[in-house]
Formats: C-alpha cells, sequence, structure tokens
C-alpha cells in the first residue's frame, strides 16, 4: 500500500494544535479540557481542529509520541557521545524518565497527567518502555566485556527497577535516589 504524501501544512497544523492542548492541558488538566478549549488556544474553529484529530485521547497521544520522538534524539545524541558508561546511564535516565517527571510535578495538573497511562496512549508507553530496555541495551553493550554478555540482562534489569519506580509513585529525589542505586548495582555488576 502506497502512503500518500504527507502535507507540511498538515504537520505544521498539527504541531500547532498539540502546543495548544499542552497548554490547556497543563493548566486545566485532562478531564476538564474540551475539544473547544483546544480550538480556542490553537486559534482554529472546532471544524478546523477535527480534521486533523478525532478527539483529545488522540491529541494526547500525538504528545506522549512526540515526546518520544524528542526523547529518543536526545537518547541516540548521548549514546554517540561515548561518555563514560555511569555518565552515560545517568544521562539516559535524566532524558528518558527524570525530565519528564519533573516537567509533571510542575504542572497543577501533573498527577491526573500521569494517572491516564492506563487509560490513554496505552500503545505509546508499551514502545516507550520497548525503546528504553533498547536504548540502555545500546548504552552497556559500548562497554568492553557487557556486549553480548550482560548488556541485555542489565538492560532488563534498569527497565524492570524503573518500571517499580514509577509504579511506587515516587517523588522525583526519591526517584533520583533509587535510580542512583540502580546505576551502582550496574557499576558493580560492570566491574567498574
Amino acid at each position: 500500500m502506497i502512503e500518500a504524501e504527507r502535507n507540511p501544512r498538515d504537520d505544521t497544523r498539527r504541531a500547532a494544535i498539540m502546543d495548544a492542548a499542552y497548554g490547556v492541558f497543563s493548566s486545566y488538566g485532562f478531564r476538564r479540557t474540551s475539544m473547544d478549549d483546544i480550538a480556542k488556544a490553537a486559534g482554529i474553529s472546532r471544524p478546523a481542529l477535527y480534521q486533523s484529530f478525532g478527539n483529545k485521547n488522540d491529541i494526547f497521544t500525538a504528545l506522549l509520541a512526540r515526546a518520544m520522538d524528542q526523547s529518543r534524539a536526545a537518547a541516540e545524541e548521548c549514546l554517540a557521545s561515548h561518555l563514560p558508561l555511569r555518565e552515560r546511564l545517568e544521562q539516559l535516565l535524566e532524558i528518558l524518565i527524570l525530565s519528564h517527571h519533573r516537567m509533571l510535578d510542575k504542572l497543577p495538573h501533573g498527577d491526573e497527567i500521569l494517572g491516564l497511562k492506563s487509560e490513554i496512549g496505552m500503545e505509546v508507553f508499551v514502545e516507550w518502555d520497548e525503546l528504553n530496555r533498547k536504548i540502555f541495551a545500546d548504552a552497556l553493550a559500548q562497554e568492553p566485556g557487557l556486549k553480548g554478555v550482560l548488556d541485555l540482562p542489565l538492560a532488563q534489569t534498569i527497565s524492570l527497577a524503573i518500571s517499580g519506580v514509577k509504579a511506587r509513585k515516587l517523588s522525583v529525589k526519591e526517584m533520583e535516589a533509587e535510580l542512583e542505586t540502580v546505576i551502582a548495582v550496574v557499576m558493580a555488576t560492570a566491574g567498574k
């Protein structure tokens, strides 16, 4: 099947709508935000909004996907920098996990937005978890002695630790401390 050519104007409009929606979701929360609110914030009519997105769940999912793409790009830069393992892991945890939780902590409705994970955009969160595991495996595979031996098991351990930390709904400070322990375990396992 041949994919239709994407119109750059449509991409620009979708990005503007997502930016406006992010502002409205941040201010009012997801549940109290209507499509009318988003259309007004984007400076477009409601019918024009529906030409780009079917509903606010679609907009939220698109915001998640965009955040994942931005995190992926930043993580790939980190991997290309060939930092020492500890710094690489610290930066990746910042890029992939902590920065997002810091941002949500600053929002008046951050808890509500974080709670949507089980309701909306689940496929994006699943993809994000898989991406994180792959990125950590790639980071570990850069270390002599880990590639093909411990890179995948350690990446899985990091991924499970991240899931556990997020499930316990810790503060960002507590998350940092827990993830620092994970890094210490990885470093000891790697003989560093």
